[in-house]
């Protein structure tokens, strides 16, 4: 069982958000296929974060011990793109 929200951010391609998604690479383990990216591991921490992109934002699926990349994400997103509205699916 896992929590689906979206995250709504102002981006001015779909390249401008899948660069921004890839450098996730650099701190975590992230997976591509086809639209999909997928973190399985934080700072130690194992975890299932997927992240697609959707209109307007970014659709993530979560579970496991995630709550340390949630706030990095979060925190990067809101660097990057300024105000994020985060919505229940």
């Amino acid at each position: 069982m896992g929590l689906a929200q979206t995250f709504k951010v102002e981006y001015q391609s779909t390249e401008e958000i899948q660069s921004f998604i890839n450098n996730f690479n650099k701190t975590a383990r992230l997976h591509y296929e086809k639209d999909l990216w997928t973190v399985s591991e934080f700072e130690g921490c194992k975890m299932m974060f997927e992240i697609r992109i959707v209109s307007r934002g970014l659709y993530c699926h979560r579970s496991g011990n995630y709550f340390s990349f949630l706030g990095y994400f979060l925190e990067q997103l809101s660097g990057v793109f300024g105000a994020v509205t985060i919505e229940d699916v």
